[in-house]
C-alpha cells in the first residue's frame, strides 16, 4: 500500500481539526450584566470583566492580543491584559448612565469580537442623563415694590394764626387764605382798607335813614318813614 496517498487525507483532517478548535469566547461579555457601583469603596479597583477565550492551537503561555476597539461615550475605560478597567473619577465627571464597549481578541490566525454595555450606578443627582423634570410649585417670591402709598398727613396751615385784625383763616393745600374784616385788607389782613371806612359809613347812613323815621313814628314824631 502506498502511504503517500494518505497524506492528503491527513492534511484535510488537520485542517478540519483546526476549524473545530477555533478561537472562541469562554464567557462572552455581552452575556453578562456588567455594572460599576460608584457607592462602593474604590469601585474601579477590580476589573469590570475579563476577556476569557479558548484557543487550543495557541501557545499555552498565550499569544493572544486584546484590544478595546471603541467606547461610546468616552468613559476612559482601559485594558490591562485581558481585563477591562474603569476610571471612577471620569465616570463621575461624565455623568452618563450607560456605556457601550467593543472589544477584540485575536491570535496569529483569527480574531473574535464582542460588544457589550456597562451600567453606572450611584451617580450624583446632577447626572446629565437624568430625564425627570421637576416643576416648581413654590409661591412667587417677587420683591417688586408696592404701588400703594400711605395717605399724607393733614397739615393745618392756620395753626400759627397768620390772619391779623380778627381775620378768618382757611387752610388750603400748602398754603392759607385770610378772609379779612371790611376795614382791613392784604394777605394777612394787615393793611388798612381805605374803601372799607366809606363802606361802613354808607351802611350806617342807610340804616339811619330807614330806622330813624320808624323810631320817631312809633314815638309820635315826624310821621311815617319815607
Amino acid at each position: 500500500m502506498d502511504y503517500r496517498l494518505l497524506w492528503p487525507c491527513i492534511f484535510m483532517f488537520g485542517f478540519d481539526n483546526r476549524m473545530v478548535l477555533a478561537l472562541r469566547w469562554n464567557g462572552r461579555p455581552s452575556d453578562k450584566s456588567l455594572q460599576v457601583n460608584l457607592n462602593d469603596n474604590e469601585p474601579c479597583f477590580n476589573s469590570i470583566v475579563s476577556l476569557l477565550v479558548s484557543d487550543p492551537v495557541s501557545d499555552p503561555e498565550g499569544t493572544l492580543n486584546y484590544s478595546l476597539v471603541s467606547q461610546t461615550p468616552d468613559g476612559q475605560f482601559t485594558l490591562k491584559g485581558e481585563r477591562v478597567m474603569c476610571n471612577d473619577s471620569a465616570l463621575r465627571t461624565k455623568g452618563h448612565v450607560t456605556y457601550t464597549l467593543s472589544v477584540r481578541v485575536s491570535d496569529d490566525i483569527e480574531s473574535i469580537n464582542d460588544t457589550f454595555n456597562v451600567t453606572v450606578i450611584g451617580l450624583p443627582t446632577t447626572s446629565t442623563e437624568s430625564t425627570s423634570t421637576v416643576t416648581s410649585t413654590a409661591p412667587s417670591t417677587s420683591t417688586a415694590p408696592s404701588t400703594s402709598t400711605a395717605p399724607s398727613a393733614v397739615v393745618n396751615n392756620c395753626a400759627s394764626n397768620p390772619c391779623q385784625n380778627n381775620g378768618t383763616c382757611f387752610s388750603d393745600v400748602g398754603q392759607f387764605r385770610c378772609e379779612c374784616q371790611i376795614e382791613w385788607t392784604g394777605e394777612q389782613c394787615h393793611k388798612k382798607n381805605e374803601n372799607g371806612s366809606f363802606s361802613v359809613g354808607l351802611k350806617a347812613m342807610k340804616c339811619l335813614s330807614f330806622c330813624l323815621p320808624l323810631v320817631l313814628g312809633l314815638c309820635g314824631g315826624y310821621g311815617r318813614p319815607f
